[in-house]
């Protein structure tokens, strides 16, 4: 699993701005399956879960439950700002087995 750049700046934002140390936090990636595939859920944490795979990326630490990390494992982690809003993506490694646009979250 990578993070961009733009993806790991945005983290330490949203870590910063709910005052959570990046030494001891960081991003869950959450994977739910749905009708179409999964739909990827984040969220910024205290610390890890006993049963997390940890990747740690820019500085970041990143959380994945192992259900989740099944579906995320070769994925590239962005954030993006649209006229939509800013947000997180999850593009998966194979696209062509997939959506062809990122998924987002």
């Amino acid at each position: 699993m990578g993070l961009s750049p733009a993806g790991g700046m945005a983290i330490r934002q949203a870590m910063a701005m709910a005052g959570i140390p990046v030494e001891s936090g960081g991003l869950r990636i959450t994977a739910q399956p749905n009708e179409h595939g999964c739909k990827y859920l984040f969220s910024i944490e205290q610390g890890a879960r006993e049963t997390d795979y940890i990747v740690k990326q820019h500085g970041i630490k990143m959380y994945v439950d192992p259900f989740s990390a099944e579906h995320v494992d070769g994925s590239e982690i962005d954030f993006a700002e649209t006229e939509e809003g800013a947000r997180f993506t999850l593009t998966p490694p194979d696209r062509s087995k997939h959506r062809k646009a990122p998924l987002v979250a």
